[in-house]
């Protein structure tokens, strides 16, 4: 009947293979079914085998968030349903496998992890045409600061020489205009 194991704030590094084994089957309490939930918040979680969860078929809450991961494998939830995945404030940067095994819980969190935006951006349309609800909320607003600085760096040299060509004076101008963009979507 055991249907939450809360394992957080703890020194855990690692999910051995069939961590989970026990757990497997179904649980009633009289006709409600009842589901797993899995809290590892707050460990120093590096690694994960690739079976940890193998024989699970839901998980209702599966948060491995504030831990060391690098990296998600895309094969870790195969055959399981999973409603709330959190692995957000981890260390990961991106995604090395198809986003539809990593990103199948109904709410995702990903925010706090250190993307590169690039591969952020990635994660925000397959989301979008995916339809999925992702957390990223942090993570975007680094990207947008990261591309604004940039823009303001680029500004800032193209002012600082004196030449006057045209095509300069040109892109200036566009470049002020891509900020003034950037800030008016980020204080929406």
């Amino acid at each position: 009947m055991l249907t939450r194991i809360s394992m957080q704030n703890n020194s855990l590094k690692t999910l051995p293979k069939d961590a989970f084994t026990n757990l497997i089957g179904t649980k009633s309490y009289g006709k409600v079914k009842l589901t797993i939930n899995l809290i590892f918040s707050y460990n120093r979680i590096n690694t994960i085998d690739r079976n940890a969860f193998r024989g699970l078929k839901n998980i209702n809450n599966l948060w491995l968030d504030n831990n060391k991961l690098i990296d998600w494998n895309g094969k870790l939830l195969d055959g399981v349903e999973v409603d709330n995945l959190r692995i957000g404030h981890n260390l990961i940067t991106c995604f090395k496998d198809d986003l539809d095994g990593i990103i199948k819980a109904e709410i995702t969190h990903l925010d706090n992890n250190p993307y590169d935006c690039d591969c952020l951006e990635k994660i925000k349309i397959w989301a979008k045409k995916n339809d999925k609800s992702v957390d990223i909320f942090h993570s975007d607003m680094d990207c947008r600061i990261k591309r604004m600085r940039g823009k303001i760096d680029g500004l800032k040299d193209l002012l600082g020489k004196t030449n006057t060509d045209k095509s300069k004076e040109e892109t200036t101008l566009r470049n002020l205009v891509n900020v003034e963009d950037e800030v008016e979507v980020l204080f929406k």
